[in-house]
């Protein structure tokens, strides 16, 4: 019974980790809180050193 209940608590953690993994990204790349997403300012900042 023991060991069955450390795989479960290692996949519900493995499974929250993941999620705030998937968040964050997500997050960052949306650029909530920003007025401009990171993609957005990747590509500025390649067409400024395209010039």
């Amino acid at each position: 019974m023991i060991p069955f209940l450390y795989r479960f608590h290692y996949l519900i953690i493995f499974i929250i980790l993941i999620f705030i993994i998937l968040f964050s990204w997500i997050y960052t790349i949306l650029g909530f809180g920003m007025e401009m997403s990171a993609w957005e300012m990747t590509l500025m900042n390649y067409k400024k050193n395209s010039i």
